[in-house]
């Protein structure tokens, strides 16, 4: 499960793969403490969903590569 990006007017849109070959799109108003796939029942825990999609460079921010944070440096590249 990961978030694929923010709604414009709020909120998260979410994808699951909930088979090997299907991937199934939802949208969320907050990620909560976990958010569950309404088609398989998956769940994910919010704060790592929100944490990897930072990392990985949300498109909304403008972030081209990932950013990483090793000993307390910051890195960008």
């Amino acid at each position: 499960m990961h978030i694929v990006g923010k709604r414009p007017g709020g909120g998260y849109v979410i994808g699951c793969v909930c088979d090997e070959e299907d991937v199934h799109e939802f949208r969320v108003r907050k990620l909560g403490v976990s958010v569950e796939c309404p088609n398989c029942g998956a769940t994910a825990i919010g704060t790592e969903l929100l944490t990897t999609y930072h990392l990985q460079g949300s498109p909304e921010a403008g972030v081209s590569a990932a950013t990483a944070v090793a000993g307390g440096t910051r890195v960008v590249g």
